[in-house]
């Protein structure tokens, strides 16, 4: 990820916050970033390898593709899910 540098690729971030009803907008100012070193290195590794892949297939096209990464981590599979892991 040192080197990733795309200029048609656009990295955006859903900034986490908390809500009790649907929200219609983000709060504060959200843009697209464009994919760079220090734009990648806090994101999604499966949105930047994705990101490789379709520049990959699509070598030599002009098109913009986003990448959009909306993710709120922090708590336990096990406590969200009606699997039990860990049992054989």
């Amino acid at each position: 990820m040192a080197t990733a540098t795309m200029p048609n690729f656009r990295l955006f971030k859903v900034p986490l916050t908390a809500a009790s009803t649907p929200q219609k907008d983000f709060i504060g100012n959200v843009t697209w970033q464009p994919l760079s070193p220090q734009s990648v290195a806090s994101f999604s590794a499966v949105c930047y390898l994705t990101a490789l892949k379709l520049s990959r297939m699509y070598l030599g096209t002009n098109f913009p593709i986003g990448l959009i990464e909306s993710a709120y981590g922090g708590t336990r599979v096990v406590r969200n899910s009606k699997w039990k892991f860990g049992h054989a």
